[in-house]
């Protein structure tokens, strides 16, 4: 799944090609990911121009002249694209270009909103801080992990805590930490938690850096893939690149973890 890097890079491409124009038209190939009938998306938005591209969390913003967004989550596997790919699911035909969507496992979710009324949109709705914000402090995440049940790589995929991070970079974030994914979040000292903290803005930032990942079906607008090489994801069996210690990986919160049992305590 896309996640925060990948969507940000998603957003910054967007904002340099397609804020100030308009919608001309929608083609909706198939209507699985729509909150509201092909017929009253395509109304709603043709002619519409769009003022700004914003992101929260994995959440794309469109925001519109008059008093509505359009609102993507691009779930496991859906793209944005300006040259068509495969699965495409919804093309936007926009002032001359057309903005592809596609969707390999057809888990992607659209919806037009009133500004700001996210009610109906309970991920969006109950969101955390963006990691990298100003409201995103040592104090907010030690405060939050005092409170909070769960193993710790759980915690910190719960968006509710701190937006945007996924498997991906919950497992990066640990190993950086040198936290173990299973440890209690209320066993963490001062110390552990700070340095999560520190990693959680250290690797994010080198993602956005890489343009994302690379080993997914992820692409940015252009169809090119990120270039961020992770150092313990779905590197079960090869050797940890500090200590030398075989990489392992484990379900937890069903999801996997990847991490070295030598590093991360």
């Amino acid at each position: 799944m896309p996640e925060l890097p990948e969507v940000e890079t998603i957003r910054r491409g967007l904002e340099t090609t397609i804020v100030g124009k308009t919608i001309v038209d929608v083609d909706v190939l198939d209507p699985y990911m729509l909150s509201i009938s092909p017929e009253e998306f395509r109304e709603k938005l043709k002619g519409k121009r769009i003022e700004r591209v914003r992101r929260r969390g994995k959440y794309l913003i469109f925001e519109l002249d008059g008093d509505e967004e359009l609102i993507i989550h691009l779930r496991m596997t859906g793209q944005l694209r300006l040259n068509e790919g495969e699965y495409t699911r919804l093309i936007f035909h926009i002032d001359g270009l057309k903005l592809y969507f596609s969707d390999l496992r057809r888990m992607g979710e659209m919806h037009i909103v009133r500004k700001g009324r996210y009610d109906d949109i309970e991920g969006l709705a109950t969101m955390g801080p963006e990691p990298l914000s100003e409201a995103f402090t040592l104090s907010y995440l030690m405060d939050v992990l005092k409170k909070k049940g769960g193993k710790i790589k759980t915690v910190l995929m719960d968006q509710a805590v701190v937006a945007g991070i996924g498997n991906i970079y919950a497992n990066e974030i640990l190993f950086e930490a040198g936290i173990h994914p299973e440890r209690p979040a209320k066993s963490l000292t001062a110390k552990e938690i700070e340095n999560i903290y520190k990693a959680i803005r250290k690797i994010l930032e080198e993602a956005l850096e890489a343009g994302g990942e690379t080993f997914s079906n992820y692409v940015n607008i252009y169809g090119e893939a990120g270039t961020y090489q992770p150092r313990v994801y779905q590197r079960e069996g090869e050797k940890c690149v500090r200590c030398g210690e075989v990489i392992v990986s484990k379900t937890i919160g069903g999801r996997s973890a990847y991490f070295c049992p030598n590093c991360q305590i």
